[in-house]
């Protein structure tokens, strides 16, 4: 690889990050913006948790509410409960009277564009719209995600960036008639008030929020979120240079891209998706239509 420097992530402990994860033999993660990938840590909090509610159902769930409660209050601090004049004028021109909600991304998924998501809530609030921030990809991107993103509702996926087991995500909201959202599942706390109603409902298996506050502190212990923030930064670009490089013998025009890079990625990973997916994208590029192939 040609360009910046791809640098390793190592732990506190001076391990290769890499190894904080077990991936099958063979395997080149490049897509945790997708559906993260959780250390192993993690994973064990959230199989004893498992274990625990399989022992005793009874010594389970009725003190699940409580520690739903404990958790959420762990992950608030993590969120933090230059503005694109062009992205900004467009939503101005697009917001009228008749506009009643505006939801805009925080992070775009295709491009990974981080979006004024502040001012663009400035102009919806003086039309009277009121908007709602998807921060999917927000948390652990961006510091105190859910403050700065001046929304009346925001959520944003722990799955991704900060590693969380799968199904655990935020809402954040300031609205006046927030006591009027609902969970799906009608339970013992429906009479409760928000967020206290959505504690509990039914059986449904709590253990990837309550293992979610462990996810964010292993990674701050381990590592630390500004200095993440700065390396899987650093190693994007690396890597998108890497890329670029590898397909503009090819390209003629405009192509994208899509690459997670985290902690564990590595410069291996960048190359060997160089030497096996890159021949296969321009491949693809020149068949009829240019797009992704249909499953066989």
């Amino acid at each position: 690889m040609s360009g910046p420097p791809f640098a390793p992530a190592c732990l506190i402990s001076g391990e290769p990050a890499r190894g904080a994860w077990d991936f099958g033999a063979g395997i080149v993660p490049l897509n945790h913006g997708s559906y993260g990938a959780v250390p192993r840590a993690v994973t064990e909090l959230q199989g004893r948790m498992q274990a625990r509610a399989d022992r005793s159902a009874i010594g389970w769930f009725p003190h699940t509410p409580a520690w739903v409660a404990q958790a959420r209050a762990g992950l608030a601090g993590f969120v933090g409960a230059a503005a694109d004049e062009a992205v900004v004028a467009a939503f101005t021109r697009a917001i009228g009277p008749r506009t009643k909600l505006v939801v805009v991304d925080q992070i775009t998924s295709p491009t990974a564009r981080i979006l004024p998501t502040a001012r663009i809530a400035d102009v919806a609030h003086a039309a009277g719209a009121r908007v709602l921030v998807d921060g999917a990809h927000a948390p652990g991107l961006i510091g105190d995600a859910a403050r700065v993103a001046g929304g009346d509702w925001w959520f944003g996926n722990l799955h991704k960036w900060p590693s969380a087991p799968r199904g655990s995500a935020l809402l954040v909201t300031s609205a006046a008639d927030r006591d009027e959202l609902w969970p799906l599942i009608d339970s013992w706390h429906a009479r409760l008030s928000y967020p206290e109603r959505f504690d509990m409902q039914g059986t449904l298996d709590v253990t990837p929020y309550l293992a979610s506050p462990m996810a964010i502190g292993w990674l701050e212990e381990n590592y630390g979120w500004a200095r993440a923030r700065a390396t899987m930064t650093a190693n994007a670009d690396a890597a998108a240079d890497a890329v670029a490089e590898a397909v503009a013998p090819y390209l003629d025009g405009v192509g994208f891209v899509r690459l997670s890079v985290h902690l564990y990625t590595t410069a291996a990973d960048i190359d060997a998706f160089n030497d096996r997916a890159v021949p296969l994208l321009v491949e693809w590029s020149r068949e009829p239509g240019a797009g992704r192939p249909a499953p066989s």
